[in-house]
């Protein structure tokens, strides 16, 4: 068993060599002297955001992918503007049905006008 004083020694020498190495690290760390600096200097970086970069490869990726889009097409633009166009009706027409379906449920004409699931009671109801 482990008693506090052994565990007290450990963490006092755990805490001890951090603070050594944050010493020793701030040592070696390279500052600049404040005291030269002007208050223009403060807050500028010498290398772009990230969001810069992020914009780039969005404008990047966008010009990519139009390129490869173009040489990659399998039939010119006016049939592959219509097979698109069948396909979104294709996919649209269960929508469409799932959506009158609601409406006729909500208007009662559906099941006679009686609700789906019945009113929850409170259990001092019961």
């Amino acid at each position: 068993m482990v008693s506090a004083k052994d565990l007290r020694d450990l963490f006092e020498e755990i805490r001890s060599e951090a603070g050594k190495r944050a010493s020793d690290f701030a040592s070696d760390a390279k500052v600049r002297d404040i005291g030269k600096m002007k208050l223009s200097d403060f807050g500028r970086r010498s290398e772009p955001p990230g969001i810069v970069w992020l914009g780039v490869g969005l404008v990047l990726g966008a010009i990519i992918g139009v390129a490869i889009a173009l040489i990659a097409a399998p039939f010119p633009g006016e049939e592959t503007r219509r097979r698109l166009g069948k396909q979104v009706d294709k996919m649209k027409r269960p929508g469409d049905e799932g959506i009158e379906q609601i409406h006729a449920a909500k208007s009662g004409s559906g099941n006679g006008g009686t609700p789906a699931y019945p009113t929850p009671t409170p259990a001092y109801e019961r």
